[in-house]
């Protein structure tokens, strides 16, 4: 029995529903070259953009969380997109 440990993280970078962009075993930590490589930043940049992750974690049983968030980027510095 190995409880409720970690087993994996992946990633889901560019909100195509598919977790295929990023798997790690620990920590759950994407790096810089590989956002920008899923979003095709900057070719595909606007002013502001705002982006959905979602990361997967998976335990040692097979049970899986899945969590989703905004990440906001921007080409101006010291500027937030107001809410919508």
């Amino acid at each position: 029995m190995c409880g409720d440990a970690v087993a994996s993280y992946a990633w889901d970078l560019d909100n195509d529903g598919a977790f295929d962009d990023a798997t790690v075993v620990a920590p759950p930590a994407v790096a810089w070259a590989t956002l920008s490589r899923s979003w095709s930043w900057p070719a595909r940049r606007r002013a502001s953009r705002r982006n959905t992750i979602r990361l997967q974690v998976t335990d040692c049983e097979g049970a899986v969380h899945v969590a989703a968030r905004d990440l906001w980027l921007s080409t101006t510095t010291g500027r937030r997109p107001q809410s919508r």
